[in-house]
């Protein structure tokens, strides 16, 4: 499974980043971990390594985040609470 071309789960357009034709990095489109780490390196939101890397898992598998984090979850549309 791919990443979304567009960073689709986050909420407000400061953290909506085209994914692809940045200069100097291109991911293998087969390497789930490329593709996650390219995700991640550009949420702009938190400069918590791992809230991107978390964040940029569950948007690139296609999965919900299960987070009692407030800031992931007023950022990042798939993650929930309850």
């Amino acid at each position: 499974m791919q990443c979304p071309t567009v960073m689709e789960g986050f909420g407000n357009a400061e953290s909506t980043v085209v994914m692809h034709g940045v200069v100097g990095f291109m991911p293998d489109k087969s390497d789930l971990l490329s593709e996650m780490a390219f995700f991640a390196l550009h949420i702009r939101w938190t400069r918590d390594p791992f809230d991107r890397i978390i964040c940029a898992q569950a948007a690139c598998t296609g999965t919900r985040l299960l987070t009692k984090d407030t800031i992931i979850r007023s950022h990042f549309k798939k993650a929930l609470w309850d």
